[in-house]
């Protein structure tokens, strides 16, 4: 196993996060991101909340949910810059 995709407990990157290498830290999925897997290695491995469907919270495994009938989410991101 690559030990740089790995959290500060030692244990692979958790669903819903990513790891960048070199970093013990894990960070969150925006919202309107979610990431299913364990080891996601950087941002892109996060998911655009599917279609029809919503990711309110940062950090999720899986969509919060999906929209009711006749109803859709617009969500605009800002992603911080990583300055390492």
């Amino acid at each position: 196993m690559n030990v740089s995709f790995l959290d500060s407990t030692g244990d692979r990157c958790s669903p819903g996060h990513y790891c960048m290498e070199g970093s013990f830290t894990p960070e969150p999925c925006p919202p309107g991101y979610f990431q299913p897997s364990f080891s996601a290695q950087n941002l892109s491995y996060c998911i655009s909340c599917t279609s029809g469907s919503y990711c309110n919270g940062s950090g999720l495994s899986a969509v919060d949910g999906k929209c009711d009938a006749g109803h859709y989410v617009y969500t605009i991101i800002i992603f911080k810059q990583d300055t390492r």
